[in-house]
């Protein structure tokens, strides 16, 4: 997690998106922006080769790289702060906007190995999930902020029960006698989505550069295209199925089903079901 310890006291810790992560993106796109103004400047000038080609591909890529990850940044929290006058974690988006997940919900610390050599100090909650606070490269560094963490919570002054509720603006939860069901529908970003197709087109050209170069012609040219027109559409396609289909998890006294759903269409019991558990299995 992009997240630093910011400040500590007996009563608060405070942790913010690390800067050198926020700094990085910056970069990334003022570099991927010149280098792609620069090959796209040299194309429409007609100097059309192996150097044009891969400057404009390989900065559009960059760019698109960088973009993404300042909104991956501003999905997440901006501050956690851990009160201990309040009881619980204060969680800031980037809006300015709060929620608080009480200290009563936490029920202790764990840490979670990512890839081989990435140590995540996280919070377990009642119901098993866990919130990632920070990480390191040293796993005695994460053992003694989990030891931090711990020490904070258990001594708070205060230990409330508060706990970030479900948004039915994007849960659609039905019940009847039955059955249950639960939908909610992909979150979609018409800017994510361009920059991701832009993405595949900055792959593209860098790829007929690498073919210009290589004197891969015209088979370089025809692979690239085609594999360009295959990224194209399958990422159209996603896009498409996101807007016109409907995430399920669906509970009645027989099963459970998760799956997908066109939009607006009434589930009955076994429709789009993709993964599906028979409750009669847990019993025997």
């Amino acid at each position: 997690m992009p997240y630093s310890l910011h400040t500590g006291t007996n009563e608060t810790l405070e942790f913010r998106q690390d800067r050198f992560t926020r700094i990085l993106a910056i970069v990334i796109i003022i570099i991927g922006g010149l280098a792609f103004a620069l090959g796209a400047l040299l194309l429409i000038a007609g100097e059309i080769s192996d150097v044009s080609l891969i400057t404009a591909g390989g900065g559009l890529m960059f760019l698109c790289g960088g973009l993404l990850s300042r909104m991956q940044l501003k999905r997440i929290p901006a501050r956690l702060i851990f009160r201990s006058d309040m009881g619980c974690l204060q969680i800031e988006d980037s809006d300015g906007q709060t929620g608080e997940l009480g200290f009563g919900d936490i029920t202790g610390v764990t840490m979670r190995l990512r890839g081989r050599r990435r140590y995540i100090a996280a919070l377990l909650r009642r119901n098993g999930a866990w919130w990632d606070v920070c990480d390191f490269n040293r796993k005695a560094n994460a053992e003694s902020m989990l030891r931090k963490l711990d020490n904070f919570i258990k001594g708070a002054r205060l230990r409330n029960e508060r706990y970030p509720a479900l948004s039915t603006e994007q849960i659609h939860i039905h019940t009847t006698d039955e059955r249950t069901v639960y939908r909610w529908q992909d979150r979609q970003s018409p800017f994510a989505a361009l920059i991701i197709l832009l993405l595949f087109t900055g792959v593209a050209l860098a790829g007929l550069g690498a073919a210009f170069q290589n004197d891969w012609l015209p088979m370089g040219y025809y692979v690239v295209g085609g594999l360009y027109g295959a990224f194209m559409a399958y990422a159209i396609f996603s896009i498409i199925r996101g807007y016109l289909l409907d995430n399920f998890i669906y509970i009645d006294q027989y099963k459970i089903a998760s799956g997908r759903v066109a939009r607006g269409r009434e589930l009955k019991r076994n429709a789009g079901s993709k993964h599906s558990l028979e409750l009669s299995k847990l019993k025997s």
